[in-house]
């Protein structure tokens, strides 16, 4: 009864200690252009390994371990600069602005061959997609 009982404070105080070893820090990305919310950015901390992601309102929530202070988090999305943000930093509320990056691409051209290009070269596929027994 007594090692039931040890055990299962114990393992109370274990859970307690580990809810008050991190902390939950939210908050939202948005563009730092046009002042609206990005959808879907990735946060990550990069020592650690962790991390969240953004809603479509660019809603965020993330536990960052009270011991994480040496680490950064790590902001990122398509089309926008990365943003990092040292641990010892970051607030249980954040607002983060993403700046817009945009990369120039080459031109491409696409040019389609003939329908008849494409059948023949299926049939010439047929034995091999179609192996008899």
């Amino acid at each position: 009864m007594n090692k039931k009982i040890f055990f299962t404070s114990s393992l109370i105080v274990l859970l307690i200690s580990e809810s008050q070893s991190q902390k939950i820090v939210s908050g939202t990305i948005y563009d730092a252009k046009t002042d609206l919310p990005i959808a879907y950015s990735s946060l990550i901390l990069k020592a650690n390994q962790s991390g969240s992601i953004g809603n479509e309102v660019g809603f965020f929530s993330i536990l960052i371990p009270e011991n994480a202070t040496s680490d950064t988090l790590i902001v990122s999305n398509i089309g926008y600069k990365t943003y990092k943000i040292p641990a010892n930093r970051i607030t249980t509320n954040l607002s983060i602005a993403l700046e817009p990056s945009v990369i120039s691409l080459q031109g491409v051209i696409v040019r389609p061959k003939s329908p008849t290009y494409y059948i023949q070269l299926a049939m010439n596929k047929i034995k091999q997609n179609y192996p008899s027994e």
